[in-house]
């Protein structure tokens, strides 16, 4: 349940199976009541079409008085609550109690209110879902326009006679493998070098340090495209955006000045996460090293052409972050109204 609104699965039943299926319907409530997920989240979803449910799962049927989208915001709105009546089976599964949710205590408005508020409310799912739909189809345009342009699958009109070359990633970079230093030379209040060891710095773009050394062995430099080349996060990449040291967890991956543009090459390392993540070796705890990542053949265009095809991919990336940002803001929009109006501290005026 990734979506409040409910209204497709990703698995299907046959009509066989189907007949043997809890069924949940239109304007019930499905809750996760078991599972490893509730020790974090309660997920919660508004059925809009039949949906079959396991047994991990809790349909809500709402009584004559009471809206059942109402309802529904307002048990999102109870989370945290909940999660206070989560308990653990024997094996460590989280587990919640119906008893104890039925005793849950919660306020309920007249009818007419309750209508209203979900009424609002449903605008800004159905805003998020505009939204996620539109970043939905901007990525994959933009994987459409990774392999085209990255392959020389499709050329710019001024770039069409030039040739390109095909070789290993070493011809367009430096790879330089990370170091950790000692352990007694890390801080946390931010004196000596911002250190790197891993994905837990990691975010959507660039990393954020979290630890300090005085001792730093290898360093990034501003622009260097970061994998991470041990563990099950092997292939994850980040971009510097300053100096930082570096563990034995990353490599940098450092353009040929004159040769390579720096934005060319980090999209087009992006592309090869597949291709980086076929190349680990072991299979419990795999992990890359620099002779396979020069291995890794690439398409080489021209500087110029670099330059040009890196400009078109990163302004599909803006459009994807604008995507991204509008999500972010309607979900904090909607938090806001939930707790005003699903609290009683902000009162919506129902018409006569």
């Amino acid at each position: 349940m990734k979506t409040h609104l409910i209204c497709t699965a990703i698995d299907r039943l046959t009509e066989v199976g189907a007949r043997g299926a809890k069924m949940a319907q239109p304007d019930h409530i499905l809750m996760l009541v078991r599972g490893m997920t509730l020790l974090k989240d309660v997920p919660i979803g508004f059925v809009t079409k039949p949906v079959a449910f396991n047994q991990d799962l809790k349909a809500l049927v709402a009584n004559e008085n009471v809206n059942p989208l109402f309802l529904s915001y307002l048990l999102v709105e109870k989370k945290r609550v909940m999660m206070g009546l989560v308990n653990t089976a024997n094996h460590g599964t989280g587990r919640l109690d119906t008893n104890l949710l039925k005793a849950l205590p919660i306020d309920i408005p007249p009818l007419p209110e309750q209508r209203k508020i979900a009424d609002i409310l449903s605008t800004w799912d159905r805003a998020i879902e505009t939204s996620e739909a539109l970043l939905a189809t901007a990525r994959t345009q933009k994987r459409a326009l990774m392999q085209s342009l990255l392959t020389g699958k499709r050329r710019f009109p001024e770039f069409e006679e030039q040739e390109w070359k095909i070789g290993g990633l070493d011809l367009l970079a430096e790879i330089h493998m990370g170091q950790s230093p000692a352990g007694s030379t890390y801080n946390s209040d931010g004196i000596g070098s911002p250190l790197l060891n891993g994905p837990t710095e990691f975010t959507d773009r660039h990393p954020v340090a979290r630890q300090w050394t005085t001792k730093p062995t290898k360093m990034c430099k501003d622009g260097d495209v970061l994998v991470c080349v041990r563990g099950s996060s092997t292939g994850r990449m980040n971009v510097a955006d300053g100096a930082y040291c570096i563990g034995r967890g990353i490599a940098a991956v450092r353009k040929r000045n004159g040769l390579t543009d720096t934005v060319y090459l980090q999209q087009l390392l992006h592309s090869l996460v597949e291709l980086v993540l076929s190349r680990a070796a072991g299979s419990t705890f795999p992990n890359i090293d620099k002779k396979s990542l020069n291995a890794l053949q690439v398409h080489i265009p021209t500087y110029e052409a670099q330059k040009r095809i890196g400009l078109v991919l990163a302004d599909a990336d803006d459009e994807i972050d604008s995507y991204v940002g509008d999500i972010k803001n309607l979900h904090a929009e909607k938090k806001a109204l939930m707790q005003q109006l699903l609290t009683g501290k902000r009162r919506v005026n129902v018409d006569a």
